[in-house]
């Protein structure tokens, strides 16, 4: 809020003035980190290219068991893959007339900042969860990329532990973040055991979770409600095992006057990547009625 407001007393408004580069630069990066959903819950990764190739292991050792003394061990070659990350450029533009900022009061900074930061961090969502590789090739909501998954005819705790344990299944620990649209979420508060007994934990006003955008946790999950899933599929994984995530060019922010019309034009754009670290380290519930 501090760099907000320094921002705010640059100059005046008709002129732009409310904004300055490098303050909303870091305001709406605070934004993003704080609206999109799954940002926290990946391995971040530095990236000082345009394209990441991070080595995988496909095959391991293998452990014998009662080797006799001065006898051969043998073993098995090391495999060896990578997973390619490749920056995606992401970028918001919008447009305010020089009358607009005159009459405007002077939070008008935070409101562009807030409103660009909600945009590209839904967008950087939509990409990492979506259905479609036309970007990140590792997108997670794709049924060809998850190792588990699980067609629903309707949400149920027998299919949520179902789905739990296909990850468990794979030698990974119990999913520990579930990502689910908004409208799932009275089936969750509505949902019992075999005892008919409640199984949601709803975090409470003050609760810590609130602030990651957790509404409450199930089955030791905590679940983030986002629109960029469909109420048809959610995704239920372990942090900082199921994705990478990567920077490669920090949030800028650009502005210009457009004398033919006199109003300012406002853009951000930033260049992140994401790619699937485990795909066993996640299960995709999807067909939901």
């Amino acid at each position: 809020m501090a760099n907000i407001m320094k921002a705010l007393t640059e100059g005046t408004d008709a002129s732009g003035g409310f904004v300055v580069p490098e303050e909303l630069s870091r305001s709406i990066l605070e934004f993003i980190q704080a609206k999109a959903v799954t940002i926290d819950d990946l391995q971040t990764v530095p990236m000082g290219s345009d394209e990441l190739r991070l080595p995988s292991l496909t095959a391991g050792s293998t452990v014998r068991v009662g080797v006799g003394e001065n006898a051969a061990i043998t073993g098995a070659d090391l495999g060896m893959g990578r997973t390619t990350m490749s920056a995606v450029k992401f970028a918001a533009l919008m447009t305010a007339s020089t009358e607009l900022l005159e009459d405007a009061p002077q939070s008008v900074a935070t409101i562009v900042s807030e409103q660009f930061g909600k945009d590209l961090a839904l967008s950087i969502d939509n990409q990492i969860l979506g259905t479609t590789t036309a970007n990140f090739a590792g997108a997670l909501g794709f049924t060809g990329n998850a190792n588990n998954t699980l067609s629903s005819s309707s949400l149920s705790w027998q299919e949520l532990v179902s789905a739990s344990h296909l990850v468990l299944a794979d030698d990974q620990p119990s999913p520990d973040v579930m990502y689910s649209h908004p409208n799932n979420v009275r089936t969750f508060k509505l949902l019992t055991d075999g005892n008919a007994r409640p199984i949601f934990d709803e975090a409470l006003y003050g609760s810590p979770l609130l602030r990651n955008g957790v509404i409450g946790t199930l089955l030791g999950m905590e679940i983030k409600p986002t629109t960029q899933l469909t109420t048809s599929s959610l995704i239920m994984g372990v942090k900082k095992q199921f994705g990478y995530y990567a920077t490669r060019r920090n949030i800028r922010f650009n502005r210009f006057y457009n004398i033919a019309t006199d109003d300012w034009v406002f853009q951000a754009n930033t260049r992140v990547a994401f790619a699937i670290k485990h795909n066993n380290a996640y299960a995709l519930i999807h067909s939901i009625a």
